[in-house]
This record gives structure tokens, C-alpha cells and sequence, in this order.
């Protein structure tokens, strides 16, 4: 699966879904903390993903205050050393590297060149815990604004017309979770959280709209 930076529309980075053996990427949701990705294939698999955090995450605001005035340093290692750390800080560093000068061309050129870098923390790059088998086939998935929770729809054809649930669901240190399940005899086609959390919305195949009460 390919991440496309959306503002120049170049390759961000490729993603390989055979560690979660799916067959086809179906559905992508990102959770609202921009760390992390459910991922669902065309049959019935859901998947956490995750980035790895840039190395130096934990610097503090001095040391990227003394990196970014290193940019313009007359030594070329310098100011290749401070690029580099500063790429490994990662997109936090965003708000001291807008103090560095725009009117010094070096200083400016590897400023563009640093935020070039931190595409590579931007996408998620491993997966969490295990693979989540819903068992049928599912479709609708939508995140919980706390990013902690997930819903989705999963039917089954049979004899009769097919049979829906909506499913509630957790994400956690394993891998995402099944909590439980609401039996919506309505036909549920979509699903939507409200921007509280408070409420699910379900769109149904009868033209209807459930709304069901979900605050976690």
C-alpha cells in the first residue's frame, strides 16, 4: 500500500500488508493522534498500524534551539549534523525550525530539506499486535474522535437478506478489539461518530438514520 503526499503529490511511502496476510487493502481510517492507521482487507481482517517514532522525539527545546542555529554555522559538518538531528526530531520540531532565518538562503534550503525528511514519520511503518478476524465480512469503518475506539459493519450473505450488525471496537496495545455488538434490524449501510464521541450514527438501507447513545 503506497502513502501519497497530498500537497505535491509525490511517493511518501509504501506500507507491506502481507505482514497482516491480506489479501487487498479495502478500507484505510486514520486515527485522529496521526500516529496511528486501522487498515481493513477486502474480506474480514482489521489491523493496527503504527510509525516508529523519530529517534530524537524527546529533545528538548533547548536542543533544537541550538540545532537550528547551527543551521547557518560557517562549518559544513555543522550544519549538516544539525540538519540530521533535526530530521530525527521529527515534525514536533516544527515550531522552533519556524524561528530559523527565511532570509538566509543555506539556512532556508535546509529547512525545506528537514521537513522533506520528516515524511518518513508522517505513515505508519510497523503493525500492533495481532490481526482482528471479524469473522464475516465488513465494511463502514469509522474511528471514535478519542482515537481509543472504532466501529464498523459486518453482514454475511445467506438464503435470506443478508444480516448486518454494527460492531463496536477498541484500539489498544494488541492490535484492535471487538467490545461489542448492536443489533440494528435496519439494514446498517454506514456508520459515523459524532464530534463528542457521544453518539453513533447509522445510516440504514431503508432510508433511515439510527442514533444510538456510545459515550465509552
Amino acid at each position: 500500500m503506497a502513502f501519497w503526499d497530498v500537497l505535491d503529490g509525490t511517493l511518501a511511502a509504501e506500507l507491506d500488508l502481507t505482514l497482516a496476510h491480506f489479501q487487498q487493502a479495502g478500507v484505510i481510517v486514520f486515527v485522529p493522534d496521526g500516529a496511528k492507521t486501522l487498515i481493513g482487507d477486502t474480506t474480514r481482517m482489521l489491523s493496527l498500524w503504527d510509525r516508529t517514532p523519530p529517534p530524537n522525539a524527546g529533545a528538548t527545546a533547548e536542543q533544537l534551539r541550538r540545532w537550528v542555529s547551527a543551521l547557518g554555522a560557517a562549518d559544513f559538518q555543522i550544519r549538516e549534523d544539525a540538519t540530521a538531528q533535526l530530521i530525527d526530531s521529527g515534525p514536533n520540531a516544527e515550531r522552533v525550525l519556524a524561528t530559523a532565518d527565511p532570509n538566509d538562503r543555506e539556512v532556508a534550503d535546509r529547512a525545506a530539506k528537514i521537513r522533506l525528511g520528516w515524511r518518513k514519520y508522517a505513515v505508519p511503518d510497523h503493525m500492533v499486535g495481532t490481526v482482528l478476524d471479524m469473522k464475516k465480512k465488513w465494511e463502514g469503518l469509522t474511528v471514535h474522535p478519542d482515537g481509543k475506539h472504532w466501529a464498523a459493519i459486518i453482514w454475511e450473505n445467506t438464503n435470506r437478506p443478508k444480516v448486518q450488525q454494527v460492531v463496536l471496537g477498541e484500539v489498544t496495545a494488541e492490535g484492535p478489539r471487538e467490545v461489542r455488538r448492536l443489533n440494528d434490524e435496519h439494514g446498517p449501510c454506514s456508520v459515523a461518530f459524532s464530534a463528542d464521541g457521544q453518539t453513533l450514527y447509522v445510516g440504514n438501507a431503508d432510508a433511515t438514520i439510527s442514533v444510538w447513545r456510545v459515550a465509552p
